[in-house]
């Protein structure tokens, strides 16, 4: 008999843990909201200590990184990440891609997030090239099956722009920087906070460059 797994189950309870929490009025409601998610780790870490757990046509419950159960992982890595725990935070970053590579598609949107984080952990430690590496990965992600104008791909943009800043490789950074300002243009309102947000990054990226009086163009 072929051996199953509960990946859907644990997918729907982890969205349900979530829900709970965020809508709970009472402490009873917080409290069976942490007993969901402390199941949800458990059954999923059991789950992932399997090497033959991926099943071709395995059944999932939407392709959607809200209802993932993988995302424990990401969950752990922020917290760790807060707390200054860099070293294991990364591990678990990379546990929850390789997790979700396969589940999703190596370059699959529902993994845009998830890219974003890493990437700004890995800036944060020193490890500027896998950082871009993980841009890249994610800025092809942010536009499969949809146009390149969109404000994950202008979020992924400004990302990379900054830390191209970083690396000093100002011409690479001004040109990402200016895709992103001109999508969030075209979306959002002129006054939104995150066209200002880019405008401030182009007008830092002048000054970086010493050109002062075209920062003052953009600084607001």
């Amino acid at each position: 008999m072929e051996q199953q797994y509960p990946e859907t189950e644990l997918d729907v309870d982890y969205r349900l843990a979530n829900t709970l929490e965020l809508r709970a009025t009472v402490d009873e409601q917080v409290e069976e909201a942490k007993k969901i998610m402390a199941h949800v780790h458990e059954q999923r870490k059991e789950l992932d200590a399997d090497k033959n757990r991926f099943i071709p046509g395995q059944p999932f419950a939407a392709e959607d990184e809200e209802l993932d159960s993988t995302l424990i992982y990401f969950d752990e890595a922020m917290v760790l990440q807060q707390s200054g725990n860099l070293v294991e935070a990364e591990a678990l970053f990379e546990k929850c891609l390789q997790l979700r590579y396969p589940k999703f598609g190596a370059m699959a949107a529902a993994n845009v997030n998830t890219l974003l984080s890493y990437s700004d952990l890995l800036r944060e430690i020193g490890k500027f090239y896998k950082a871009e590496d993980i841009l890249n990965l994610a800025l092809k992600s942010s536009v499969v099956g949809r146009s390149r104008i969109n404000l994950k791909t202008a979020e992924v943009l400004n990302a990379l722009g900054n830390l191209q800043r970083v690396r000093t490789e100002f011409d690479k950074a001004e040109e990402s920087l200016k895709e992103a300002l001109n999508i969030r243009k075209e979306i959002l309102t002129e006054k939104h906070v995150q066209v200002a947000a880019t405008l401030n990054n182009i007008a830092e990226l002048k000054r970086e460059r010493g050109d002062n009086i075209a920062a003052v163009e953009y600084h607001l």
